[in-house]
């Protein structure tokens, strides 16, 4: 290897693409998780429906996580399936937001969760990736999701209590839009 690439190799990357991806992503999941649930009671559905569309996301995740990183490792790049799947949940939100009644709202969960499911999988394998060899630095990236899912959150409700519950389908859409080309636009190609 050119005394150059290892130069480069050994100088720590840059925690803030990460950062951005991280921030836009948990913005959504923040608007997600704290009003899906409100949203299913405003629309008059049973608890025990609103309970088994609260347990759709961990139960697709079970096989769509998977799913999704197969297809990167046989891209050999994350960033086009983790586009197509952050745009594949922000169009289920955007089909969620016209308040579609059963069986079609459960399939808009469904779809949400298959779209959303290999995002947080997939980009904390590219950040390990980009972080090597100082990987110890991995929580330094990660903690901008937290903190952008306590911002998603409560700026979610802001705008909620102003407009419409059905708002925290656009501030997930177009988080959701902006973690996939964020994640296009800044993470690169693995070496």
């Amino acid at each position: 290897m050119p005394a150059a690439a290892v130069a480069a190799a050994a100088r720590p990357q840059s925690i803030v693409p990460s950062w951005i991806v991280y921030g836009f992503q948990f913005v959504a999941i923040g608007a997600w998780t704290a009003y899906a649930v409100v949203y299913f009671e405003a629309m008059g559905i049973d608890i025990a429906v609103i309970g088994v569309l609260a347990a759709v996301p961990a139960i697709v995740a079970i096989l769509a996580s998977p799913a999704w990183g197969l297809v990167a490792d046989r891209l050999g790049d994350m960033r086009l399936p983790y586009l197509v799947a952050a745009i594949w949940a922000a169009l289920a939100a955007v089909g969620l937001a016209m308040a579609p009644g059963m069986p079609w709202l459960a399939v808009a969960v469904l779809m949400l969760s298959v779209g959303a499911a290999g995002l947080t999988p997939l980009i904390d394998a590219r950040t390990i990736q980009r972080l090597w060899p100082q990987r110890e630095r991995f929580g330094q990236a990660r903690v901008a999701g937290s903190f952008a899912f306590m911002a998603g959150t409560i700026g979610t409700g802001i705008l909620v209590a102003a407009s419409d519950l059905r708002t925290m389908f656009v501030v997930y859409a177009v988080a959701m839009t902006g973690a996939g080309i964020a994640a296009v636009a800044l993470l690169g190609r693995p070496r």
